[in-house]
């Protein structure tokens, strides 16, 4: 047989082991391991994914008809969400992770609304109020 020499100790490995004794890392993620509903986890996974892929295929439509047109790409995306959404087809599985989703989309709208304002508009909004 051949024989492998041994490594030498380096001052942290001791500390190391010491720790995860004693720290018991990862264990009560190991003991709740069993009581994760792996049939719920899967379907919930399965819809947001659904989902996600909806809103991606709703968005690779939207921007060129939307400059076909001539308006500005978020507009189509507000109202094609408000036809896909709840109050319209109903298209999606999992209706709460789809209104936190809008909720960053709306804070998407105010960055790239916040982009495009320049300083001249700034000041004539200041003026005005």
């Amino acid at each position: 047989t051949i024989s492998v020499p041994e490594l030498p100790q380096l001052p942290f490995q001791k500390l190391a082991e010491q720790l995860r004794n004693e720290l018991d890392i990862g264990g009560a993620l190991n003991e709740d391991l069993g009581k994760i509903p792996e049939l719920e986890t899967s379907l919930v996974l399965k819809s947001i994914g659904q989902d996600l892929l909806i809103f991606l295929a709703a968005s690779v439509v939207v921007t060129p008809l939307a400059n076909i047109i001539g308006v500005t790409p978020i507009l189509g995306y507000l109202v094609l969400g408000a036809w896909l959404g709840p109050k319209g087809l109903d298209l999606f599985a999992n209706s709460k992770a789809d209104v936190e989703l809008g909720d960053f989309g709306i804070l998407f709208l105010l960055f790239s609304e916040g982009l495009e304002v320049t300083r001249k508009r700034l000041n004539k909004l200041a003026q005005f109020l």
